[in-house]
């Protein structure tokens, strides 16, 4: 979907071969084609963003200039749940509280426990969100399969250095575009078609709209189903499929996360993988499979494709970018699902807590967000921090590629943000706000090392077997650090064997570490001010929040 500026009506749909967003990476020792996951642009054709973010950013270390951009707007007419008063008023004044009730009973499909809401059950604001219209293209705007056709367009290709070495993995590099355009006239619609989907990545606002689009636009083609599976990919190879009917999605239209379906290890690598996916596939004899998740997941997705083309497989192999992180972006992709509300989400957070601080006027805010996407060794990105600090101006934003482009050291991060500090002092301001992307230890050249070659060791592991499996440099680095920072290092893998950045804490490193160089000034005449640190970790709560008009939509 391109031309988003505009309104939805006038959205162009189609289509992109997977392949051609490959680029050659290397993992584990090997080469191997990869979506790349684009990071924050700096200089190139996507670096407005940055850029302006860049204008303002000396201004912002001694203004406070915070915004809190509230919570995400909708059009609340007639919404019962906008003109509330809270709920102990009610109750004390006289009101009842709702009863609770109306649940089926769970089923246990696999390890996962379906147990699908029903609208009734819903908050006020839920129920009023799931009657909304959604804005769709105009040339969706029938909704129906017989109005529209499919054009091919110009052919595609991946990098040209990378050609060769991506022909020995995928069989079609050069597939082409596809458009989507309005048919006017009669054709036969194919019916009886069976379409899955899999939440394949991690959670994001929107991914339940993205059924209710699916099940509305098939309802078109006689006799045709979309089954979800439940348990994401462990559900796919056990065929734990259900129904996606238009009164079940209906309740979870204008709903946050992936509570409906569930999702488990996001991964289809393997042989043994892929061909569990093909045979349920066959079995249940789908028409199409739809794999929702980011760059890894659509990454899983063109080696699935594969693998059903050799084996001779009609099932039709779809990938959709969803993900909070905003990295499954190019040329053809301008969004992904869930980033707008995620991003929309966190800023109120984060522009809420800046301005208790320049209340109080007597900590440093040190908040962490959550990318979405921790790729351990490999730089992550910093998209959402980067939107949150457009919308809320933060007095500082340490971002994961700027840092690596001008491969600063963890002390030059340090003496920036003590500097910052020391100079806010002078005028009497003993407080501000500092983001940090999730991904920002990755980016210090001393701290990739290390993490790399911790990621090479099976955890969890003791602290003393580990040190004698690190060379020299990487060793003295890690005994340096704190006792929290060194426990966090040292925890069990995620799906993806790399490290969990999301639990290793950076803000409070960062903040023990400026304290420590401001009591170091101190000594010494050059900081008189204070310096009060509090450490947040900001992502498990906007990941899943009631999604926005616009990614309802997308």
């Amino acid at each position: 979907v391109k031309n988003l500026l505009a309104p939805a009506p006038q959205w162009q749909c189609g289509g992109v071969p997977i392949t051609s967003l490959c680029v050659i990476e290397r993992r584990k020792g090997k080469n191997k084609p990869v979506i790349h996951k684009a990071l924050v642009d700096l200089d190139g054709p996507l670096s407005q963003p940055y850029a302006a973010y860049s204008k303002i950013r000396e201004q912002l270390r001694l203004l406070d200039a915070y915004n809190i951009p509230g919570p995400i707007q909708y059009d609340m007419e007639n919404c019962k749940a906008s003109t509330d008063i809270p709920v102990t008023l009610q109750l004390e004044l006289g009101a009842a509280l709702q009863p609770i009730g109306g649940y089926p009973a769970p089923k246990m499909m696999g390890n996962f426990i379906y147990a699908p809401q029903p609208l009734a059950t819903r908050s006020e604001l839920q129920q009023w969100r799931s009657r909304r219209e959604h804005r769709v293209p105009k040339v969706l705007k029938q909704k129906s399969i017989a109005s529209v056709e499919i054009h091919e367009m110009s052919a595609t290709m991946c990098p040209e250095h990378d050609m060769g070495y991506i022909k020995k993995f995928f069989t079609n590099i050069e597939a082409p575009l596809l458009e989507v355009k309005p048919f006017e006239g009669h054709k036969e619609v194919p019916s009886s078609q069976k379409i899955g989907v899999v939440f394949s990545g991690r959670q994001a606002p929107g991914c339940h709209d993205l059924l209710c689009g699916m099940v509305d636009i098939l309802r078109s083609s006689p006799g045709s189903k979309v089954y979800g599976f439940v348990g994401g990919t462990h559900g796919l190879f056990e065929r734990h499929a259900v129904e996606l009917t238009p009164e079940l999605c209906k309740a979870y239209a204008g709903t946050g996360g992936l509570e409906l379906l569930g999702r488990t290890v996001d991964r289809l690598k393997s042989e043994e993988e892929l061909e569990a996916a093909r045979s349920a596939c066959q079995d249940l004899g789908l028409s199409g499979l739809v794999l929702v998740g980011g760059a890894r997941t659509n990454t899983d997705t063109a080696y699935l494709a594969e693998h059903f083309k050799k084996k001779g497989s009609k099932t039709c192999i779809i990938g959709v970018p969803c993900g909070i992180e905003g990295n499954m972006v190019n040329e053809f992709v301008e969004a992904s699902i869930g980033f707008d509300s995620a991003s929309k989400a966190v800023a109120q957070l984060v522009g809420n807590t800046a301005i208790d601080g320049s209340s109080a006027r007597k900590y440093y805010y040190f908040l962490r967000l959550m990318d979405g996407a921790s790729t351990g060794s490999h730089a992550s990105s910093s998209h959402l921090a980067l939107e949150v600090a457009l919308q809320t101006k933060p007095n500082m934003l340490l971002l994961t590629e700027e840092v690596e482009d001008k491969r600063m050291s963890l002390r030059e991060l340090v003496n920036e943000v003590a500097d910052m500090v020391v100079r806010r002092a002078k005028d009497g301001n003993n407080f501000g706000t500092i983001l940090v992307a999730e991904g920002l230890l990755t980016a210090i050249p001393e701290f990739r090392s290390l993490i790399g070659e911790i990621e090479a060791i099976p955890m969890p592991t003791p602290e003393e077997e580990v040190l004698p499996q690190l060379t020299q440099w990487s060793r003295a680095l890690f005994q340096s650090l704190p006792d929290f920072l060194r426990s966090e290092l040292l925890l069990e893998r995620q799906s993806n064997k790399s490290l969990q950045m999301s639990q290793i804490e950076t803000e409070r490193l960062l903040a023990f570490l400026v304290e420590g160089e401001l009591k170091h000034r101190q000594t010494k005449g050059a900081f008189k001010g204070s310096f009060s640190p509090v450490c947040q970790f900001i992502g498990y709560q906007a990941r899943c929040s009631v999604p926005s008009d616009f990614d309802m939509d997308y």
